[in-house]
């Protein structure tokens, strides 16, 4: 059988300084992610890189005195270092400075503005230089920045812009019919509430104030707007094609299984890039899920606060695998994790010292000396699937003994052959029910399971209902406790016996839960003939026992 493919993606690591912990968090959740894929089967595609471009990069290289492609070179080899050190398994790392994607992106523009798509103007505005964002006056959040509260300059300069009005109806129709595509929900209601609903403004996607870009191919003095440049790199890197020569590879990948980006850049994620793939007239990624934040202290880490932790430096004192551990254990997915460093020394010495630790020195010592420190596969699992499937059988009938014992009665004492059938087929029909809910192996093993313990129970009744079982230590049972005696001893050996052999303790506890549950739905159809039989059987029997213990 032929593998299914699973494309996931990060966001692109922006190259304006080192990395911290919060970024760091994000490829090694999509790195989890990818490697489950893999053992459930899948051929999985696992993208993360650079984002390269931009005004605040061109300024960051001045001001450092080198070129903005040696600056960029080497934040990017930072990134991938520490990508690297945290064991990461992406299978490509994107830069958007690689030849092949800026060759994408020209031509995509040039598509777009055939089609009608883009259009020449000139724009004037607030901007944000590190949000790389226009926004307007009533868009602002304290006259700042309402992305990162910094603020925002006056900007005016001729542009290109992307409809974006165009297809904000088809987008909304599409989130509303697709509402697994915006995750968390609280993200998706954002988005429409915030963005959508109120109406879209056309976006700028060209540049002429700096010259760090690609350049547009048919008027070289605007270069692409970082945006409609870093989101398409989840399609030019894996053979899109504005031409319509496509790869193979594409073509199998996407649309991508999940974008797994910060909720910061959601915006960008769930109206921009879907908008510019529904221009391409290409299909939309199935999943945008919109990560929470990793706060130091319950604020949002910042150089200017002195309050960023680096997954390297992590790494060196609590090692690789316990700074993985930390952030997939204390990030939830919709709210925002904490960070601190006493918290991290806390949950490396009680998670991973004391318990898992504790565990897994207990483990290999035992292995060691049982077993020589090799353990072989003996594929118990497989081998005994009939007798998990018999012992759930029987716990089911070991649930049965007070109709059992009315049964009984019925037959014995008062001769009511036909209701003591019709519960013992009601019984039967349960079981099966209970098989069904509860044994995940197969219908080969359900139907063989069946067979054998309903030949088992058959046999176990007629031992006691023919009387058949008289004769040492099982007589003087039988007559103590005339209906319960034998059936739980015999029923009970049975059981230890088979969860020695097959160890299900759980699926065994997963079965008497279910069956408790149908029994009692069954209960209310039986409630008045029980009731009944059960008054008459109780002072009986006890007079019975009392009577051939003492011998009045």
């Amino acid at each position: 059988m032929e593998k299914k493919n699973y494309y996931i993606t990060t966001a692109i690591a922006y190259t304006s300084g080192k990395p911290h912990i919060g970024n760091t968090y994000e490829i090694v959740l999509a790195d989890s992610i990818a490697r489950y894929k893999r053992f459930q089967g899948y051929n999985v595609r696992f993208q993360t890189g650079t984002d390269e471009h931009g005004q605040k990069i061109q300024e960051k290289a001045e001001k450092a005195g080198i070129t903005p492609k040696e600056y960029v070179d080497n934040v990017a080899g930072e990134v991938k270092r520490i990508w690297d050190l945290m064991n990461t398994s992406y299978d490509n790392f994107v830069r958007t400075t690689d030849e092949d994607h800026e060759k994408q992106v020209k031509k995509i523009f040039k598509k777009l503005y055939d089609k009608g798509d883009i259009y020449k103007g000139s724009y004037e505005g607030l901007y944000c230089t590190p949000c790389e964002s226009f926004w307007t006056e009533s868009q602002l959040v304290d006259g700042k920045c309402p992305d990162c509260g910094r603020e925002v300059q006056p900007a005016k300069e001729e542009a290109y812009f992307f409809k974006m009005s165009k297809y904000a109806d088809k987008l909304i129709d599409y989130i509303n019919e697709h509402p697994e595509f915006i995750q968390p929900v609280s993200r998706k209601n954002e988005m429409m509430n915030n963005f959508l609903l109120p109406g879209l403004q056309d976006l700028c996607v060209s540049r002429t104030s700096f010259s760090w870009g690609i350049p547009v191919d048919f008027d070289p003095k605007h270069v692409v707007y970082v945006w409609l440049d870093a989101l398409t790199n989840y399609i030019t890197k894996i053979g899109y094609d504005a031409d319509g020569n496509s790869s193979d590879l594409f073509n199998k990948n996407w649309p991508a299984d999940l974008h797994l980006i910060g909720k910061d850049i959601i915006r960008f994620h769930t109206i921009y890039w879907p908008i510019f793939l529904m221009a391409l007239d290409l299909p939309l990624p199935k999943q945008v899920f919109g990560h929470p934040w990793l706060l130091q202290g319950g604020e949002k880490m910042s150089k200017s606060k002195g309050n960023v932790i680096y997954a390297d430096d992590m790494a060196d004192l609590f090692g690789v695998d316990a700074t993985r551990y930390f952030v997939l254990h204390e990030m939830p997915f919709e709210n925002d994790g904490i960070i601190t460093w006493d918290l991290v020394i806390e949950r490396y010495n009680s998670d991973l010292a004391n318990i898992l630790g504790n565990l897994v020195n207990r483990t290999i010592s035992m292995s060691n000396k049982y077993f020589d420190g090799v353990v072989k596969s003996t594929g118990v699992t497989d081998k005994w699937s009939g007798c998990i499937i018999l012992l759930q059988i029987i716990c089911f009938d070991m649930m049965w003994f007070p109709i059992h014992a009315i049964n009984l009665n019925l037959l014995e004492v008062k001769g009511r052959s036909d209701l003591f059938f019709r519960l013992e087929v009601i019984k039967k029909i349960v079981g099966v029910c209970i098989l069904i809910v509860t044994i995940p192996q197969g219908v080969i093993w359900m139907v063989t399971g069946g067979v054998i313990g309903s030949l088992f129970s058959l046999v176990i009744n007629t031992y006691y209902t023919g009387k058949l079982i008289n004769v040492g230590f099982f007589k003087q049972m039988k007559d103590l406790f005339p209906v319960f005696g034998t059936s739980i001893i015999m029923w009970l050996i049975v059981h230890v016996l088979l969860l020695f052999i097959s160890n299900v303790f759980f699926q065994l506890l997963l079965g008497v839960f279910a069956g408790i549950i149908i029994y009692i739905i069954c209960a209310r159809f039986l409630l008045k003939t029980l009731w009944a039989e059960m008054i008459s059987i109780i002072p009986n029997r006890f007079t019975r026992n009392y009577e051939h213990c003492t011998g009045k």
